[in-house]
């Protein structure tokens, strides 16, 4: 059955929507409600008031294209072992080297606005290290609160705090609780309860992509993952609908670590129960799968918004329940620029 899923972040990026589409039957743009600044404020209101009282404004960013007015995405602060960033999803922030314009707002009243350059990244998609991160001095943090990052605790619950497009002060974030329902490499998947919603009509949240989960141990608050997007699989049953993270401590300890390391040294190893089939740097991630049958292809998956759990280690995650036969071919398409696409493949013994 064809399935068309729908990302939560529509991106407006250099004048394009930059969005996906793949769900159990066909969901056009229309299933979004309409809602207005005015009436999305009184939403993000009301969330404030029934979750939590954390007060994030001077832990987040709003993330833009220098010189436009539009909001790409949510950022947010991090001091990671003593050094401060402002870090968003690589599908917002983009390579090493690209610039975005940050706006912080601080305990002072001020609004900041950096130019900020990308330092370190990693790459797109829901099971990758999709993260990009902008190195930021001490004094330009003054009156902001950068957030530690900790390892998560699927045990606990999980808040997340960001921003949405559009013309939004420094208080108009949304709050929102999701439960875990499972990790697996750079992965975490969660459900989507967004406050208003009612079947039929599913809000769209462009901008949210960048948002930080949450998680509190007493007066203690740290982030343990970022929002990267959902996966619409009904209008009706909203209770079908996920959403998708990047493990902050797996995805920085990845693109940091690799600095310090040889490529061969930061290389993660590509794993089919347990049978090892090449090696993999940290700018490099699976495209696609095909299942390949007597020379015809009878199964592929595209694994940018794959939606479900996947890790690179057990990659036979990504070919669902097919059963193998010998002298199937597993084939990989190994993805490391954007026009930069490499193929390996394991015959089934």
């Amino acid at each position: 059955m064809r399935k068309k899923y729908a990302l939560l972040c529509y991106l407006l990026l250099l004048g394009n929507l930059f969005a996906y589409a793949q769900t159990k039957k066909d969901l056009a743009v229309s299933v979004y409600r309409a809602i207005s600044h005015d009436a999305l404020r009184s939403l993000y209101a009301t969330s404030r008031q029934m979750l939590p009282a954390m007060d994030m404004r001077y832990s987040l960013v709003q993330v833009k294209l220098p010189g436009h007015s539009e909001v790409l995405g949510t950022g947010w602060l991090a001091n990671y072992r003593g050094e401060f960033w402002a870090v968003m999803p690589y599908h917002i922030g983009g390579k090493v080297g690209a610039v975005r314009e940050l706006s912080l707002f601080d305990s002072y009243g001020r609004t900041k606005t950096i130019l900020g350059k990308i330092s370190h990244s990693g790459n797109a998609g829901f099971h990758a290290p999709d993260m990009s991160l902008v190195k930021l001095p001490a004094p330009m943090l003054n009156g902001n609160k950068p957030l530690s990052v900790e390892k998560i605790d699927v045990t606990k619950p999980v808040y997340t705090f960001g921003y949405t497009s559009g013309d939004f002060k420094a208080g108009d974030y949304l709050v929102t609780q999701r439960r875990i329902l499972g990790t697996e490499g750079m992965g975490i998947m969660g459900d989507r309860i967004i406050q208003g919603e009612a079947p039929g009509q599913v809000i769209n949240l462009s901008g949210a992509c960048g948002t930080p989960l949450i998680q509190r141990s007493g007066d203690d608050i740290y982030v343990v993952g970022m929002h990267e997007g959902s996966a619409i699989k009904s209008t009706d049953n909203l209770a079908e609908n996920l959403t998708f993270a990047v493990d902050v401590p797996k995805a920085m300890e990845t693109i940091l670590g690799a600095v310090e390391k040889t490529p061969e040294q930061s290389a993660r190893p590509l794993m089919f129960k347990g049978f090892y089939i090449d090696q993999l740097l940290y700018t490099e991630r699976i495209q696609k799968v095909e299942l390949v049958r007597e020379g015809n292809v009878i199964f592929k998956q595209d694994l940018r918004n794959f939606p479900g759990l996947y890790s690179d280690f057990h990659s036979e995650l990504a070919f669902g329940i097919n059963p193998l036969v010998k002298g199937d071919v597993l084939r990989y398409y190994i993805q490391a620029g954007k026009n930069s696409v490499r193929t390996v493949e394991y015959l089934v013994p």
